[in-house]
């Protein structure tokens, strides 16, 4: 179908559908059977987390970076905005 397509989605929605990326909360993400972990910190405000890993990981993808990279790049984007409330407040301190 699409050569570059992925379909994101946390533990839970990917009990119910195949993903290729999954959103393993504070764990990191699992991608072909493959862990890459995050800090393991848990989130103050849990809001606009899985959005921040998805647009980071798409403009990634979208600039040529291997899977791998986007996807530690995305997760250390993640980690920046852990304490900050609000999903607006989160992205606009990533920029």
């Amino acid at each position: 179908m699409f050569k570059n397509a992925f379909i994101l989605g946390t533990n839970n929605e990917c009990i119910v559908r195949e993903c290729d990326i999954i959103k393993l909360g504070n764990k990191g993400i699992m991608f072909k059977g493959n862990i890459y972990k995050s800090n393991e910190i848990l989130a103050k405000y849990k809001t606009g987390l899985g959005d921040i890993f998805d647009g980071f990981f798409i403009h990634y993808m979208l600039n040529d970076y291997s899977i791998k990279k986007a996807i530690k790049n995305s997760i250390k984007k993640v980690e920046k905005v852990l304490d900050i409330p609000g999903a607006f407040n989160k992205i606009n301190s990533l920029f």
